[in-house]
């Protein structure tokens, strides 16, 4: 699994390899860890996941070699790509 965040001003994009390994950062991004992502209309592997209250996310964003890739937004960033 490869999880990015998209959107901190500064930070570049950090990259994660497990859910684990974002909730231990967070606090170091200015994240808050809120709960994990209980929708279940969502597709499976989106269950579970971290939620946080400055991000948009969990997203699908694609896979690559059988690499499942987790993308997360600000809010900021959400809103200028949903345009």
């Amino acid at each position: 699994m490869e999880i990015t965040v998209v959107g901190l001003e500064g930070l570049g994009i950090p990259k994660f390899s497990t859910p684990e390994d974002m909730i231990a950062a967070a606090p170091a991004y200015g994240l808050t860890h809120t709960g994990f992502e209980q929708q279940t209309h969502l597709v499976a592997h989106l269950i579970g996941l971290p939620k946080f209250k400055e991000l948009h996310g969990p997203m699908e964003n694609g896979s690559k070699d059988g690499n499942l890739k987790i993308r997360y937004e600000t809010w900021a960033a959400s809103e200028f790509y949903s345009r």
